[in-house]
């Protein structure tokens, strides 16, 4: 029997990305707007208020690149739905990116897992003959689907 665990970004991570991203941009617009502001970068650079009202344009341009940018990967990820499927003899895992294609990785080919943890992110690594696959918890829609997917693959790697 295959098993399938979604594979798309958690969308809280990707709402707090743009929440924040909207908040900087509107403050450094607000700033821009204002134009009463200069701007000194370690004494190395120096702006008088017209030049440091376009510098912050274009910050607040870049928050918004970046809001638009997680808009589109919410956007792709439930219009192109991807998932990792567990069969009985091989784990299909999509390639990262945009994507459609998968790694197919046969279960005897695993040479060793391991999990990291940084700052609360969990990453788990499956190492094999061609390549390493790499599972953090914020590609998954929770924490539930991670730990499925490291039960689902120690039981069918075990047996």
């Amino acid at each position: 029997m295959d098993v399938c665990i979604p594979y798309r970004p958690n969308k809280l991570i990707m709402l707090g990305v743009i929440l924040f991203f909207c908040v900087c941009g509107g403050v450094l617009g607000y700033i821009a707007l204002e134009g009463k502001t200069g701007l000194s970068l370690f004494r190395i650079v120096s702006l008088e208020p017209n030049g440091a009202s376009i510098a912050f344009w274009l910050m607040s341009s870049v928050c918004g690149v970046f809001v638009i940018f997680a808009i589109f990967a919410i956007y792709v990820s439930y219009r192109n739905p991807k998932s990792i499927v567990f069969s009985q003899s091989e784990l299909k895992f999509p390639k990262k990116g945009f994507s459609k294609d998968h790694i197919v990785v046969r279960y005897d080919e695993i040479s060793g897992v391991n999990e990291v943890s940084i700052s609360g992110t969990y990453i788990y690594t499956v190492a094999h003959s061609s390549e390493n696959i790499e599972l953090t918890t914020s590609m998954v829609p929770g924490k539930k689907y991670y730990d499925q997917f490291k039960t689902e693959l120690e039981i069918r790697v075990n047996g």
